[in-house]
């Protein structure tokens, strides 16, 4: 599992059952298997293990959290693809479908707003607004892939 605590004795990992970091309770207890000591942990102590990419088709942010290989979708154009391993994706079908960054978008946006609410230093506003608005858009590009199980090809 790619949800593990670190072991507050002997520094050593601990994979946790559990396939989200949201789905733990708030406080629970572990035993170490490496040194045997039981601790208790909260859901702020916990990491994942996450794998991020670029789709090769739309250029997209994507992020996967089961171990590569992989068969996903691109959560923004669609494509199939394979994720070999943590270095290496290939495209199984591609999906001509157009995507615009979010981050583009949210830029723009931003832009036009700030300048339009600075009425004294337009340029001012602009700049802070069209970065607040890709700084928003850029966090909401970063979505999970999309999983293909072995019966969807």
């Amino acid at each position: 599992m790619p949800i593990y605590v670190i072991c507050k004795k002997c520094k050593k990992r601990i994979y946790l059952n559990v396939k989200r970091r949201v789905l733990l309770p708030e406080i629970f207890d572990v035993v170490c298997p490496h040194c045997g000591v039981k601790q208790t942990y909260s859901r702020v102590e916990v990491y994942e293990e996450i794998f991020e990419f670029r789709c090769p088709v739309c250029n997209g942010p994507f992020y996967i959290i089961p171990n590569p290989p992989l068969k996903v979708k691109c959560p923004h154009c669609k494509s199939k693809l394979l994720i070999a391993n943590k270095n290496h994706v290939f495209i199984i079908s591609r999906n001509n479908a157009t995507w615009i960054s979010n981050a583009l978008v949210g830029a723009f946006i931003g832009a036009t707003l700030g300048a339009l609410a600075s009425k004294e230093k337009p340029p001012i506003g602009a700049i802070l607004g069209g970065l607040a608005g890709g700084i928003l858009g850029a966090i909401l590009d970063q979505k999970e892939a999309i999983y293909l199980d072995q019966n969807n090809n």
